[in-house]
């Protein structure tokens, strides 16, 4: 008896194979997409918070007194590194209440970040210190 062996794939199979490979990678594309998105939203979220925090180390080297001239109105445009930038893609507005307590001062720093294709995020960062005016 002579065995008839096929050696090789069909059309078919290789079509199916083709067909599978391609939607495993359909699927690592919007993984990888995803990741991509995530990456920069927390780079610039990361950027945000050291926006503000830097402010907040800027108001700690003013006189007490002169605190109330950090304030700025939610408008303000600035830069990456937190500089004002009529063209910036970040916003900062920076509050001042004075009056929380005696001797006390509360700065909140917020900063919005682009987003998605907005020129704001939904959520800033927000960070808020206070400030006493005796050490």
């Amino acid at each position: 008896m002579k065995m008839n062996l096929k050696k090789g794939m069909t059309l078919v199979e290789v079509i199916v194979a083709a067909f599978i490979f391609m939607i495993f990678c359909a699927g690592f594309y919007a993984v990888f997409i995803g990741a991509l998105r995530t990456h920069k939203l927390a780079g610039d979220n990361y950027r945000a918070t050291l926006i503000a925090r830097n402010r907040i180390q800027r108001a700690l080297s003013f006189d007490y007194g002169s605190l109330s001239l950090m304030a700025e109105p939610s408008g303000v445009a600035i830069d990456g590194e937190g500089n004002l930038k009529q063209n910036g893609l970040y916003r900062r507005p920076t509050t001042i209440n004075t009056n929380v307590a005696p001797n006390l001062t509360q700065i909140q720093v917020e900063v919005y970040y682009p987003h998605r294709g907005t020129n704001l995020s939904a959520q800033p960062v927000k960070v808020t210190t206070l400030i006493s005016n005796k050490f």
